[in-house]
């Protein structure tokens, strides 16, 4: 069936291909929404959890000349008090050209968000490309376009008419299904996506962005991937190319784009009139003001740390961030592009109880002096394939932490946002630059709070400390519950031995044992305060009511018979 299907495809491409060529040559160069927003080529993609104002500001700084706001679910933003819309839209009259994206599945949704913001902002687009699962749940993003296409344009038709301002989407290429008849791929259906497009335009639509993947592919395009990227599905640019043919209306490509060479070939083999770049951006927000035939950006902890300092700087200047934002920007803008996927895992828990920028700050720096620690103080990225290095991951990061009080004692964290730009660069590069020297000054000092082996100001060495009595050594916490864990596990394992062995014994009221068993195992794994003795105890009793069932039985069989027989106690 899908061969068949395929096949079916590749002929309407040809009768596609076919007509293009009659049609005239794609040409918006007098667009007028095109001319509004200035004609862009280099575009920054809407991106969860990251492309709030300051992250937009810090794009606009460094070249990008569109931006999208990160998705908003249209009915949470509908239904929010007017004061509490600032958490999933902010912007400022610099802020500009903008398109912000709304998730909807209704046009009611849509258009009532697009009304809210029409005044602020360039554009409104509908989303249509997110694969995640929490979409698949809700029935939006890719999945409204898959399994709902006539309530797309309805919204789209809707929106066109009832918002002063243009409508967009952004979208992926349709495609068969995984099945065993197309080798478990996922086939794009370009003919149907250029059928598909040709209706969003007569409903309305001003300008399409086309993720050229489908549905089912993965980019593969992460900065934990090797330097020597190969993605694990390439974009399919000519698809875009077929489909722009088709169009009047812009058309922006997206997808594979991790350097300005990049950005230029897929410019070129696309045709598309703008490109649209988006998980690179989260690892270099400087992507686009690089020469035009640079290659992807060398990830290192310093231009990493470096890059988060000018994002908590744009806090500073023009607010628009949350909680969740600052902890997004921690761990991708410099945990990942810095770590392999190993060790990501055990730094991920630096993202949590941030929630004001002072947190941030504070936070930041303790991932340079932590990067300095693993990597040798070498700036470069870290590739911790030693299995010894693994095992004692968790542990370097406890002592790293614990050598963590010189940052707080400069003064830099707390007062952060009255620092310019300059000087909280300066702070993190230095934090990496001297925690390996912290670190060995921290092990010399038998485990001594740094503070006091740093001089006055936070300074190495020089200055007097004084001497105090030795505390008491304590259990951290983790080890705490990690003995906790151990004790309960290995009373489970006396519980379930005493039962098999208890159940083994028993020639009746098996379920009755295992039941019992079972939930006895349960308290223990609750933390109830049963002991073996206590469980030893309860499952004797258990038998032996049982065996007094069992030989009750017995003698009521037997004295129908005329039988007498004598059970000893």
């Amino acid at each position: 069936m899908g061969v068949t299907k395929a096949r079916a495809e590749r002929n309407k491409m040809k009768e596609i291909e076919a007509i293009a060529l009659s049609l005239p040559a794609h040409d918006v160069s007098s667009h007028p929404f095109w001319v509004k927003l200035r004609k862009p080529k280099k575009i920054a993609a809407p991106m969860v959890r990251h492309t709030d104002l300051p992250c937009r500001m810090q794009l606009r700084k460094h070249g990008a000349e569109l931006c999208y706001t990160s998705m908003i679910d249209s009915d949470k933003f509908v239904l929010a008090a007017p004061a509490s819309r600032s958490k999933f839209f902010e912007t400022n009259a610099a802020d500009r050209p903008l398109i912000v994206q709304f998730g909807a599945t209704n046009a009611e949704d849509f258009v009532s968000a697009g009304l809210i913001v029409e005044g602020e902002v360039d554009a409104v687009c509908l989303n249509m490309d997110c694969p995640q699962r929490r979409a698949l749940a809700q029935g939006f993003g890719a999945f409204l376009m898959r399994d709902n296409e006539q309530e797309v344009f309805k919204i789209i038709r809707r929106a066109s008419t009832e918002l002063k301002v243009p409508v967009c989407a952004k979208i992926r290429l349709l495609s068969l299904p995984p099945t065993v008849g197309n080798g478990f791929k996922s086939v794009p259906l370009v003919s149907q996506t250029v059928e598909f497009c040709k209706k969003l335009e007569e409903s309305g639509c001003s300008l399409i962005a086309i993720h050229a993947r489908t549905i089912d592919m993965s980019s593969g395009s992460s900065a934990r991937d090797n330097d020597n990227h190969v993605s694990t599905y390439r974009a399919d640019y000519e698809a875009i190319n077929s489909i722009r043919k088709h169009l009047t209306i812009p058309v922006v490509a997206n997808g594979d784009i991790q350097s300005m060479r990049g950005l230029s070939e897929c410019l070129e083999r696309s045709g598309a009139d703008g490109a649209m770049v988006a998980t690179e951006l989260m690892y270099n927000p400087r992507l686009f003001s690089m020469p035009s035939t640079s290659n992807r950006h060398v990830f290192s902890p310093t231009s990493q740390l470096a890059f988060a300092a000018e994002y908590h700087s744009m806090c500073s200047l023009y607010g628009g961030y949350t909680a969740e934002t600052l902890r997004s920007h921690l761990v991708d803008s410099v945990i990942v592009p810095c770590l392999s996927p190993e060790s990501c895992r055990a730094m991920i828990p630096f993202g949590e109880g941030v929630e004001v920028l002072e947190d941030a700050e504070r936070r930041l720096l303790e991932i340079a002096v932590f990067l300095s620690v693993i990597c040798g103080g070498e700036d470069k990225r870290i590739y911790l394939r030693d299995v010894e290095i693994h095992v004692n991951l968790m542990e370097r990061l406890a002592e790293a932490k614990d050598c963590l009080r010189w940052c707080w004692a400069r003064g830099g964290v707390g007062a952060g946002a009255g620092q310019g730009l300059d000087e909280k660069v300066a702070i993190v590069t230095e934090a990496f630059q001297r925690g390996n020297e912290l670190m060995r000054l921290f092990r010399l000092g038998g485990g001594k709070k740094p503070e006091r082996m740093l001089g006055e100001g936070g300074g190495c060495g020089g200055g007097a400390t004084k001497k105090k009595k030795k505390k008491k050594t304590t259990k951290r916490k983790a080890d705490i519950a990690d003995e906790e864990v151990a004790k309960v596990e290995k009373r489970r394992k006396v519980v379930m031995k005493l039962a098999r062995k208890v159940l083994k014994k028993a020639s009746g009221r098996r379920m009755k044992l295992k039941s019992l068993a079972v939930a006895v195992a349960g308290n223990l794994e609750e933390g109830e305060g049963a002991t073996a003795k206590d469980v030893k105890r309860l499952l004797k009793r258990a038998l032996t009511e049982s065996q007094d069932q069992d030989n009750e039985t017995k003698s009521k069989r037997l004295a129908v018979e005329g039988k007498e027989v004598v059970y000893k106690k």
